[in-house]
């Protein structure tokens, strides 16, 4: 057995205690198990087969060197966190060029000039906000969940060029959100009659009610991903940019929550903790190898 720094959560292979990323455990090569301190008994005396008692010193290059890719636990392999934003990028470099493209071949050697001066169109620069808005939000919630959560960015749905922009695993389950980079206020209308009730999502004046619909197709996809794993999926759409009311708080259309990013991290903590962390990451792994990143 060796002392090891751990890259990944998980929890000791006796008493079950957890461990958090970046933490001291003793690894079995042989059984691929990690073991907290307490159980070894190195605060007495170190057990046959352990190489030193001294911990290594807590740095990065420590973690890579004491902690082999192939020395990493089944349950705790590395997961393709997939590149925020990389697909919206990716569509808006594609337009951005062939913009570019139609400037040269009308304008010639004054091309450097016009592509200066013409505007670039919405329909191009909505795809760079897009992208900046989802890599926002993830650095946000890798940052705040830290190892209580595995963040997946920009997965792919199969059989499509659509995306899902983030898959958040948690203890208590699994989050489907949408980020989006939009301008205005955010609220809702009540467009019933006089006896009946139809709220709409508006943002900045406009209706969008569309991109509340259009989560249950994203949560549809997360649960075949999902396979026979019982667990909650709550579908979440993120305004990283927008207007709210003073007083606002999150709140949930048609079982879709509404919210913006600082947000988040509170609703995760409100639910309640349904899988330990072995299981969380097992799930998380299941995930990415069903929906692989978007972007090439």
């Amino acid at each position: 057995m060796r002392k090891i720094r751990l890259r990944y959560p998980g929890a000791c292979a006796r008493c079950a205690s957890p461990f958090t990323r970046g933490s001291f455990a003793w690894w079995d090569d042989a059984a691929k198990t990690a073991t907290c301190e307490p159980c070894v008994g190195v605060a007495s005396e170190a057990p046959p087969g352990v190489e030193s008692t001294e911990a290594p010193a807590p740095t990065d290059a420590v973690s890579e060197s004491v902690t082999p890719a192939d020395a990493v636990p089944p349950e705790f392999e590395p997961i393709a966190a997939g590149r925020a934003g990389g697909s919206a990028r990716q569509e808006y470099e594609r337009r951005l060029r062939k913009r570019d493209a139609r400037l040269e071949a009308k304008w010639g050697p004054l091309a450097g000039v016009a592509k200066k001066v013409a505007p670039v169109p919405q329909s191009v620069t909505a795809w760079h906000q897009g992208a900046v808005g989802e890599e926002r939000l993830a650095r946000y919630l890798t940052r705040e969940l830290g190892g209580s959560a595995d963040v997946l960015n920009d997965r792919r749905i199969p059989g499509t060029k659509a995306n899902i922009d983030h898959v958040v695993v948690t203890r208590g389950g699994v989050w489907v959100i949408d980020a989006k980079n939009y301008r205005g206020r955010v609220e809702t209308r009540d467009r019933g009659g006089f006896f009946t009730q139809d709220l709409h999502l508006y943002v900045g004046g406009r209706d969008q009610s569309k991109l509340v619909e259009a989560m249950a197709r994203q949560v549809e996809v997360v649960d075949r991903a999902l396979g026979e794993a019982a667990v909650p999926i709550v579908p979440c759409l993120c305004f990283v940019n927008s207007e709210w009311s003073l007083f606002a708080k999150p709140f949930r259309l048609k079982g879709v929550w509404i919210t913006w990013s600082q947000a988040i991290p509170k609703l995760v903590g409100k639910t309640e903790a349904i899988l330990d962390d072995a299981d969380r990451n097992a799930l998380a792994a299941r995930i990415a190898k069903a929906l692989p990143p978007a972007a090439r």
